[in-house]
């Protein structure tokens, strides 16, 4: 039971982030005052691509040839 919650602890240490900037993307995420974000949608962790940004996602590009 010690280890985990070492592991938890060094897991929001790492990844954790502030809780008001989480609630701010998800307002803003889910558009609920009318207004469209002028930003795109910002990839995966530390703009990596993923989910978001055509990453893993993506449509697979026909093969050419």
């Amino acid at each position: 039971m010690k280890v985990a919650q070492i592991v938890k602890n060094l897991s929001r240490l790492r990844y954790g982030r502030d809780k008001g900037l989480v609630e701010a993307e998800m307002n803003d995420r889910s558009d609920m005052s009318g207004k469209k974000s002028k930003k795109p949608a910002p990839g995966g962790f530390m703009g990596a691509p993923g989910m978001g940004a055509g990453g893993y996602n993506a449509p697979l590009k026909p093969k050419s040839g």
